[in-house]
């Protein structure tokens, strides 16, 4: 596997690589471990996609024990690098209180930065928000805007 061979050479985006392949079996066996101790490696020499995936590891226990405050910090590391995914997952986080405390107000705000970089189910989370008053204030225009471009995006399917 060519990934592992650049991985061991200290290449972050291969060292990357290398976890997506175990963690989907894409050339090797399915090793959920061997994935998450790649991303790990990855994610703390600063490679932005491998933080997502470690975020994601940690809260869904794939490959290690679930520990959701671990997972969020990942995720914000991510995200405050200006990573879409990883502010959607950071506002789901935020919004029901898994691995830190609920706070609207902060979950809409990467859900903004979410929606704004094209995730269309943050954009629908975002509409919701607008329309309801959680965590920002009632706007019908903003609510109509973003579900609108979320549901050009696909979201939610069953979308009139």
């Amino acid at each position: 596997m060519w990934y592992k061979r650049a991985a061991d050479q200290g290449h972050f985006e291969s060292i990357f690589n290398t976890g997506h392949c175990y963690a989907f079996g894409n050339g090797v066996a399915i090793d959920k471990f061997a994935a998450f101790k790649f991303y790990k490696r990855a994610a703390e020499a600063g490679f932005v996609d491998a933080q997502v995936n470690l975020g994601v590891c940690y809260n869904t226990g794939s490959g290690v024990k679930v520990d959701k405050v671990e997972g969020v910090k990942w995720l914000r590391k991510a995200a405050e690098s200006g990573d879409a995914a990883a502010s959607s997952n950071l506002a789901h986080a935020l919004k029901y209180g898994n691995g830190v405390a609920i706070d609207l107000v902060e979950s809409c705000k990467w859900f903004k930065v979410a929606a704004e970089g094209g995730i269309a189910e943050a954009q629908w989370h975002l509409s919701l928000a607008y329309r309801s008053g959680a965590g920002v204030a009632i706007n019908d225009r903003e609510a109509d805007k973003w579900e609108r471009l979320a549901s050009q995006g696909g979201y939610p399917q069953c979308f009139f």
